[in-house]
């Protein structure tokens, strides 16, 4: 074996599977009076950095050389200027139909670019490699029931869920070796999954709080399963304004959660875990019809299974026609 290679293999210790987020499982928006609504939503995620080697994370990195080696058999030590970016651009809807039970649609488009600075693979010396994928993600079509009741001062919204992520999300896109890519950052998963949804409102007009968990139940796509996930989000928000012009503020903390990923009946070490976000943000609402969200999640504990790349954070934007 080459003493250059053997070297690397020593520097990385194993040939490293890429991180996707495979333990975020549905944004909730949030409409405080839970009124109909259709929007547009843009979520990015950031991953750079490595805790193990304490190197700082960064919620934007620099923009990639748009350099790709041959072959799916890369491996790479790991550096500072590693990142993962996670983009999805959703489509969603919320409709309520009768006695109370409402229809949500979510159709994504999703566009992943991994960046890894040092990387060997068989047929190319030490190089820095750029991979981006792009394409519809999968779909997800649910039907919650939305219960009301108060109590003292204050108004409850109770919103039990159930969820199916449909296999509409490309599978299959490849590299410049004609090999497809590993499943954690093809814009889809090819599997129909299940998610269990439970958020809760209380307001009285001025303040209230807001909690939003969800449970995700996967299946197996060619001999890969994604691992069950567990999110949960809870904030406290003020109403200031008037009725024809709202502004919002919210925080609180986002936490998600999920095991180890398997293939062909084998565990892969390099994902899964438990990440904790401080989550901050607004909403501007106007004349009850039109409204703005933006919020950010910076992580505050972040135990992530063996040596993978860190969360650097989260940023989320939406603009919605309230009906």
């Amino acid at each position: 074996m080459n003493k250059k290679l053997i070297l690397l293999l020593i520097l990385v210790g194993i040939k490293t599977r890429l991180l996707a987020c495979d333990v975020c499982n549905i944004f909730e928006f949030k409409t405080v009076d839970q009124k109909n609504y259709i929007g547009v939503f843009y979520h990015y995620m950031s991953f750079n950095g490595y805790s193990h080697l304490n190197q700082e994370h960064r919620m934007f990195s620099r923009s990639p050389q748009m350099h790709e080696l041959d072959g799916s058999n890369l491996f790479f030590e790991k550096k500072q200027q590693d990142f993962e970016k996670y983009s999805t651009l959703a489509l969603r809807t919320n409709l309520n139909l009768f006695k109370n039970f409402r229809l949500n649609v979510l159709l994504p488009y999703e566009r992943t670019v991994v960046y890894y600075n040092k990387v060997w693979s068989t047929v190319d010396p030490v190089s820095d490699t750029t991979m981006t994928l792009s394409g519809l993600g999968d779909a997800i079509v649910g039907i919650d029931k939305n219960i009301r009741f108060t109590t003292d001062q204050f108004t409850h919204y109770l919103i039990p869920g159930l969820s199916l992520k449909l296999p509409t999300g490309i599978t299959n896109i490849k590299d410049n070796a004609g090999e497809v890519f590993d499943p954690e950052i093809q814009p889809g998963t090819g599997t129909l999954d299940l998610l269990l949804r439970l958020n809760h409102t209380m307001t009285n007009g001025k303040w209230g709080l807001f909690s939003a968990s969800s449970y995700k139940i996967n299946s197996t796509h060619n001999n890969y399963r994604f691992a069950n996930s567990f999110n949960f989000q809870s904030d406290v928000f003020l109403v200031l304004g008037n009725p024809k012009k709202q502004f919002i503020p919210q925080a609180g903390f986002y936490m998600e959660s999920a095991g180890k990923n398997i293939d062909e009946g084998n565990s892969i070490d390099f994902t899964g875990g438990t990440t904790v976000f401080f989550d901050s943000g607004m909403e501007l609402r106007i004349n009850n019809s039109i409204s703005f969200q933006l919020s950010a999640q910076l992580p505050v504990y972040d135990q992530r299974n063996n040596t993978q790349i860190g969360n650097a954070g989260r940023l989320n934007v939406g603009l919605v026609k309230i009906m």
